[in-house]
């Protein structure tokens, strides 16, 4: 029996590593969606995307999250170049932790000096384009969400699995949408839960409900 109040299901759309050069593709993704201006979108943006991607080269996309923020979505700092460039790992288990399993783990290898010094720079940089972050989300790993991906046969089977949680966060990434079929399932799942459920973002969802276990939240 569903004993969750129909007004306390949500979902939460967490997008990862906005910058420059992926925005245009989740802003197409969403353009795509059947109620896209019911969604509040949690964006977890890169200052400087592999050392490549600086988003204060790009005058445009500054002002694409500006305008989102204005529009309610949440800003979220996910680290600053989201790539290990720390010491050269030790030993086959961390090379193989951190140079086969990813490469994208920017904090796994950093002291604390270091990584004090990349939140600074980040902050100072949402700072400078008036953006007001919510949270901090450092990069890890991020491969088991590309395997569930692979393993989730279909929209419907996941809201029989999740149908009595009260929240659901879906985590996408640029490369879900590259391909047709993931890109599909995607765009399934959240016109489903947003028929079905609010859309919020995490600062809204721990505001609205402080007491709740930890243990009644899924993720995707």
């Amino acid at each position: 029996m569903n004993r969750i109040p129909e007004t306390q299901r949500a979902f939460i759309l967490s997008l990862h590593d906005v910058a420059p050069h992926s925005w245009p593709a989740y802003q197409s993704f969403l353009q795509e969606l059947q109620r896209p201006a019911s969604l509040i979108n949690t964006l977890l943006v890169v200052p400087d995307f592999h050392r490549r991607d600086p988003a204060e080269r790009s005058p445009a996309f500054c002002q694409a999250m500006a305008e989102r923020q204005a529009a309610g979505d949440e800003l979220v700092l996910h680290g600053w170049s989201h790539s290990d460039d720390g010491p050269t790992p030790k030993g086959p288990r961390e090379w193989g932790r951190r140079r086969i399993l990813t490469h994208e783990g920017e904090f796994s290898a950093l002291d604390e000096a270091a990584a004090y010094a990349r939140l600074r720079d980040g902050l100072a940089l949402c700072r400078r384009q008036d953006w007001r972050v919510s949270g901090f989300v450092p990069p890890f790993q991020d491969v088991s969400l590309l395997i569930d991906i692979k393993l989730l046969p279909g929209t419907r089977q996941i809201k029989r699995r999740f149908q009595h949680r009260p929240i659901i966060r879906l985590a996408l990434h640029p490369v879900d949408l590259r391909h047709p079929d993931s890109r599909g399932f995607w765009r399934r799942t959240i016109d489903a839960l947003s028929e079905q459920r609010r859309c919020v973002s995490k600062a809204q969802w721990l505001m609205e409900n402080e007491r709740l276990p930890v243990s009644g939240s899924e993720s995707l």
